[in-house]
């Protein structure tokens, strides 16, 4: 693979990453989407286990429950990270191609 294709390769991961973080960003300003996630499933069933484990014999069902309330909130953390560090990415990485292909030009 050439380094106009690994280029070229990062850059269209890069765009899936960048429409993934614009998808979650729409989401995100969506009122039915912050009913029932944002507020609902991410604050108000994060309180109500908590205060539920310290009155049930199984714990172990309960934190599975957190965990998943954990493991979803850093998933869409990392969707909007990544789509911003793909921006800054993208735009180098096409600078870069743009420079190379000039360069092939030229000669």
């Amino acid at each position: 693979m050439s380094v106009t294709d690994d280029l070229q390769k990062d850059i269209d991961e890069a765009k899936v990453d960048m429409a993934l973080a614009e998808a979650l960003v729409r989401l995100n300003q969506n009122k039915d989407f912050q009913l029932v996630i944002l507020n609902g499933y991410l604050v108000k069933e994060a309180v109500r286990l908590v205060h539920e484990k310290v009155k049930t014999t199984e714990p172990e069902v309960i934190n599975r429950g957190i965990d998943s309330i954990s493991f979803l909130n850093r998933y869409l953390e990392v969707i909007l990270s990544r789509g911003e560090s793909a921006g800054v990415y993208l735009f180098e990485a096409q600078n870069e191609l743009d420079k190379i292909y000039e360069e092939l030009g030229n000669e």
